[in-house]
């Protein structure tokens, strides 16, 4: 960076002309019977329009005054300064950022963005915005806890109609997300504790006559003062960018820097704001940075912009929100905040010693097998002993083919399940309902199966194929796009072995077994847990596991066996887990076994359902030293784990 020193004329008169726009402009969207309550619930529809022209004018007289100062050439360091930007625009291929450091807040609400340089069409596409910083700020070191392909993040969020909603719709909706909705000012601080990426504050703020920025939540008026501490140690714990999504918070961005608080990036509003255009201005950002990749600061400017269709009413609206960066930190992408955390760890397996036997049983049980075997070698002996094996195979084979063969009716695709269990034929996380072309692979493979049914009409299976081969083409295409999102894995490996199998029973000598089922079990939506971002993650890696388990045994050349894997949403809760059970049932011909539960209490509570339906059930994260009912008899126990006990 080269420093060029230059001056500008005084800007006392642009603040006067802001101060007269903004009477105008909160005129028009202050409810008068409730002063105090900064974003209104609804936009004025009887608006003067005397009021809306007066705005529209002082609007008109800011952006014209400060495009004429900084258009000013006259001072020789002014425009060595403006050659460098221009040199910066035009030849330089990375983000570029222009940031205006000023300690006084009345400097930060001009609209800088403006400048008659950022007005041309080269720049605006490559998305060059303004944003604010202190003169003297330094960064905190940041050591992120939240592990590598995930982002957590944090959201207080209001209970106002619309508001809230969005708020909650939109983060659900972006990839690699861990949510956490404090309840309380005591939640938010032990949550910010634990650390998260990001911070959104959503609902009522103002800056009072003190110049004390205030977040309304309840009943409630926060302060820093009453978090600063949790809001350093967040920091230190990887939080990267705070959104203030409530109105006139410069105060509370001034009183984040002094009280040593350095978030990285805090997207702010200038002064209040309907509604309405907060929700737009919330959603269309986290769809540009989260969703399209793009850089912060380019989706901030998309997101500004598309307030446009604002100004007829509210002139000014599309300059109300702000960017305030520490300086010496470069906006991260979203990829970055993905990447920035720990690798996930995941518990090592336990395996069990082996079973040594003392001296004194060892000998006796040697010399029984040699007089065994010495037995056995006379001719009589082994003739009797053949017949029996063989009697034995027979009335085996004859037990075990109401098992080995189901009914016809039984379709390969489960029919009949309820909501909360998908083969792939319907996307469970609530995050993912919109994804595509996830969605539109799920369509196509309920589709294909539905054609396919039980494969006993060869017309069915031929129509059915290229389904599948779609099916699998866009779960692929998902897939790459969400490489740690296991569900779209397990039905885009799902999808395959259907594929596969529809050929192989096609030709005239099939070599392919009948596929069998694997089921997983866990709070794909956790319902009422105090750490749902928590539960939601480790689900996530149970089912990441078994899906790569699975991709790894179907890839196997010489296995005619293959298996598919049923997705079973628990929400964490028994009432909801044991019609999972009922339903695994239905498919028992062809199910071998379940993964899952994740928590102690839900597997426990679940075992005597199991035992009873004789499903095998395999914990891979129940802990508690007692997991299934102790009046079972170890021949009669299908309950079994994987992981170590607390004790």
């Amino acid at each position: 960076m080269h420093r060029i020193d230059a001056t500008l004329p005084a800007l006392l008169d642009l603040i006067g002309i802001y101060q007269s726009w903004y009477q105008e402009y909160r005129n028009l969207i202050i409810n008068p019977l409730n002063p105090e309550i900064i974003i209104d619930e609804t936009i004025p529809t009887q608006t003067s329009t005397s009021g809306v022209d007066a705005c529209r004018i002082f609007s008109r007289l800011l952006r014209d005054g400060i495009r004429d100062r900084l258009g000013n050439s006259e001072n020789p360091g002014w425009a060595r300064i403006r050659e460098r930007v221009l040199e910066q625009l035009f030849n330089v291929s990375d983000e570029i950022r222009i940031v205006i450091q000023a300690d006084d807040s009345q400097l930060w609400k001009l609209p800088w963005h403006e400048w008659d340089l950022l007005q041309r069409d080269s720049v605006r596409t490559n998305g060059v915005e303004v944003a604010f910083s202190n003169l003297h700020d330094s960064a905190s070191p940041s050591n992120p806890v939240t592990p590598q392909g995930w982002v957590k993040i944090l959201a207080l969020v209001e209970n106002i109609p619309g508001l809230q909603q969005t708020v909650q719709t939109t983060i659900r909706s972006l990839p690699e997300v861990i949510p956490e909705y404090p309840s309380n000012l005591d939640a938010l601080q032990s949550q910010l504790r634990q650390g998260c990426e990001i911070l959104v504050f959503a609902g009522h703020g103002y800056t009072g006559g003190d110049g004390i920025g205030r977040i309304i939540y309840g009943n409630s008026q926060i302060t820093v003062d009453c978090f600063a501490e949790a809001l350093k140690e967040a920091v230190s714990k990887g939080l990267k960018l705070l959104f203030l999504c409530c109105c006139d918070n410069l105060g509370l961005v001034k009183d984040l820097k002094d009280a040593g608080v350095n978030i990285p990036v805090i997207i702010a509003m200038r002064e209040e704001i309907s509604v309405e255009a907060a929700q737009e201005f919330f959603a269309n950002f986290f769809q540009e940075y989260a969703q399209q990749k793009q850089p912060l600061y380019k989706s901030f400017r998309r997101a500004r912009v598309a307030l446009e269709n604002w100004e007829e009413r509210l002139p000014g609206t599309k300059r109300i929100p702000i960017i305030y960066q520490t300086l010496s930190v470069t906006p991260p992408t979203w990829e970055e905040l993905i990447a920035s955390g720990p690798e996930p760890q995941l518990p090592e397996p336990v395996v069990s010693p082996p079973i040594e036997l003392p001296e004194p049983v060892i000998n006796p049980l040697l010399r029984f097998i040699r007089s065994f075997r010495r037995f056995v070698q006379r001719r009589f002996v082994r003739k009797f002993l053949l017949l029996m094996l063989v009697g034995l195979g027979i009335a085996f084979i004859i037990w075990r083919i109401p098992i080995l063969s189901p009914p016809p009716e039984v379709a390969l695709c489960p029919t009949g399940l309820p909501d909360n269990i998908s083969y792939g034929d319907k996307i469970l996380n609530e995050n993912d309902r919109n994804l595509d072309p996830a969605q539109s692979g799920t369509k196509k493979l309920q589709e294909a199966c539905t054609k396919f049914g039980n494969g006993q009409d060869k017309n069915a299976v031929a129509a059915a194929i290229p389904l599948f081969e779609q099916a699998v083409k866009d779960l692929t295409t998902a897939h790459k796009q969400n490489t740690k999102n296991a569900e779209i894995l397990t039905y885009k490996n799902n999808a395959e072995v259907y594929l596969k199998y529809a050929e192989d029973i096609s030709q005239s000598t099939p070599k392919l077994d009948r596929p069998k089922i694997l089921a997983v079990a866990i709070p794909v939506n956790p319902r009422n847990s105090p750490l749902p971002g928590e539960i939601k993650q480790s689900a996530n890696v149970i089912n990441l596991g078994v899906a790569i388990a699975q991709k790894e045994f179907n890839q196997t050349q010489k296995n005619n066996q293959k298996f598919l894997v049923l997705i079973a949403d628990d929400n964490s809760e028994m009432s909801t887990a044991k019609p999972i059970i009922e339903s695994f049932k239905k498919v028992q011909h062809e199910i071998v076994g379940v993964v899952g539960h994740a928590s102690s209490g839900l597997t426990l509570n679940a075992s005597r359902f199991y035992n009873q339906k004789k499903i095998v059930l395999i914990s891979p994260t129940s802990t508690a030293e007692d997991i299934r009912p102790k009046d079972v008899k170890p021949i009669d126990n299908y309950i079994f784990r994987v992981c170590p006990t607390n004790k």
